[in-house]
């Protein structure tokens, strides 16, 4: 007659069926099944210090023939991975211009039968505010530069001075609003600016002092 054929896979790894487990069989027949052992994924963002993503940066698994690349929002995500141990890491080539790599570092990640944890890989976008400070000169009757000003973020603790031309610069700068102070006392000049969570080389921000 027709009987019911059942598989029962001996293993705790998670899987399913690709054929019908029970089978229905007739007497004389072979019934084949079909397994699919689920695989893990690795998945997580590339992001800057202010934790905007980083789209287009090329990800690979150490010892896998895998890539992927980060989309818009700086995610990267690898299907099917087997269960086991993994070093991810991120080509510094494929990074667009204007970050600090100095800090990149590979993430391990273990592949189990849990649920998957996401991965985040960090790096710094350099900002920086540059621009000259200058003083009219009585005896010459026209602007000459001020050197050996002083320059500040108040907000970061950042001080600057200038140089003989009068040009000063401020880096590794976070993102954010703050206001450059040029002077000290009753003198102090401001100006407020605004830096975005893009790497951002902010020119011309210029005083003028007595």
């Amino acid at each position: 007659g027709t009987h019911q054929v059942e598989a029962q896979i001996p293993s705790a790894a998670p899987s399913f069926f690709t054929t019908d487990s029970p089978a229905s069989a007739e007497i004389g027949s072979r019934v084949d099944f079909g397994v699919n052992f689920v695989q893990g994924k690795i998945f997580g963002n590339i992001v800057n210090d202010a934790g905007q993503g980083i789209a287009g940066v090329v990800v690979a698994i150490a010892g896998l023939k895998q890539r992927a690349t980060t989309g818009s929002d700086g995610r990267f995500v690898f299907e099917g991975v087997a269960p086991g141990h993994y070093i991810v890491t991120a080509s510094a080539d494929s990074f667009p211009t204007g970050y600090d790599l100095s800090s990149l570092s590979t993430v391990p990640a273990d592949v189990t039968s849990g649920a998957p944890k996401p991965l985040s890989l960090s790096v710094r976008a350099l900002r920086s505010v540059s621009g000259t400070v200058t003083m009219f000169d009585a005896r010459r009757s026209k602007l000459t530069p001020a050197a050996g000003v002083e320059v500040s973020i108040p907000q970061l603790g950042i001080v600057s001075k200038t140089d003989d031309n009068g040009v000063y610069a401020l880096r590794n700068l976070p993102a954010g609003a703050y206001s450059i102070q040029v002077g000290r006392g009753t003198s102090v000049q401001r100006r407020a600016i605004s830096l975005p969570p893009d790497p951002t080389t902010l020119t011309g921000i210029d005083f003028r002092v007595r």
